[in-house]
Formats: structure tokens, sequence, C-alpha cells
């Protein structure tokens, strides 16, 4: 899962870059499936 790769960048990088990437990708994902449903109506 993507959960893994920002947990694996945490060394790496602040804390909060990957709070706000992860956030992006949380959004994202509900805007995907969010344009799926209106298209499955």
């Amino acid at each position: 899962m993507l959960f893994s790769y920002f947990v694996s960048k945490l060394p790496e990088r602040h804390l909060d870059s990957v709070v706000i990437e992860y956030r992006m990708y949380v959004v994202w994902t509900v805007q995907i499936s969010g344009q799926e449903v209106g298209h499955g109506k």
C-alpha cells in the first residue's frame, strides 16, 4: 500500500510534508471515487 511508502519516507523527510502529501492523496482518492459513483448513476 502507499501508506507503507509514506512511512518509509519518514526518516528522510519532515513529518509535516508527509502528512500534507497523505492528505492530498486522500482528497484525490475521494474525488476519483466520487466521480466513479457519479458516472455509475
